[in-house]
């Protein structure tokens, strides 16, 4: 009953938001329409990796599709935990292949994120237009030197404070909820992932 109950909050919410028609349609084409858009998005990824050698292709492939399914939990639990591994895939790719094909990456692995679970809410834009940022900033900190766990800190930092704020501030408590479980659990489960796994990929990317 929570989970209703904050669900059809979110919704009157969204209802809310300024030019409120317009955000709607706009929001019900994508969900009858996502998998052309996902399909779409994934034919520039593919497109995009023309350049790449063959092992590049496959990483940047296997990153982007790994990324956009890592949130399909969204789906049964109605809400965040923050888990997700588009920041780690569109930092790693980024670094390795530069910041086009991070930003591609980005966009199409955050878009699939967010519209196959089917939790939509007003921060979904921003965090998807916030990849393009993550992935030109982390590529230019890695090639000054920074090291990659710490890149890719200030990536997931960067989405957070792009994407959030606006759930956060929102005066509504289901979504302030979100905003800070998004936050805290992006923030940790980042740090696992680039203490971790950032590395050896990074090694294995080139």
């Amino acid at each position: 009953m929570a989970f209703k109950h904050g669900i059809s909050r979110l919704g009157t919410h969204v209802r809310r938001v300024p030019a409120g028609s317009a955000f709607r349609g706009s929001l019900s084409l994508l969900k009858r329409r996502k998998w052309l858009f996902i399909s779409c998005l994934f034919v520039v990824l593919l497109l995009s990796s023309l350049g790449l050698t063959f092992k590049g292709a496959v990483f940047v492939v296997a990153l982007s599709l790994t990324a956009g399914l890592s949130t399909y939990y969204r789906r049964y639990t109605k809400l965040t935990i923050g888990f997700e591994t588009v920041t780690f895939a569109t930092v790693l790719t980024a670094v390795a292949y530069g910041p086009l094909i991070g930003s591609i990456v980005g966009l199409v692995s955050s878009f699939a994120a967010e519209f196959i679970p089917q939790l939509i809410d007003p921060s979904s834009f921003l965090w998807i237009l916030s990849y393009p940022v993550v992935a030109l900033v982390c590529s230019s900190l890695f090639e000054s030197g920074v090291s990659l766990f710490w890149v890719g800190f200030v990536g997931s930092f960067i989405q957070n404070v792009i994407a959030e704020p606006i759930r956060i501030f929102s005066g509504d408590e289901y979504l302030r909820t979100m905003g800070v479980l998004g936050v805290t659990g992006s923030t940790v489960f980042n740090i696992i992932l680039f203490r971790t796994l950032a590395s050896p990929l990074y090694a294995a990317m080139g």
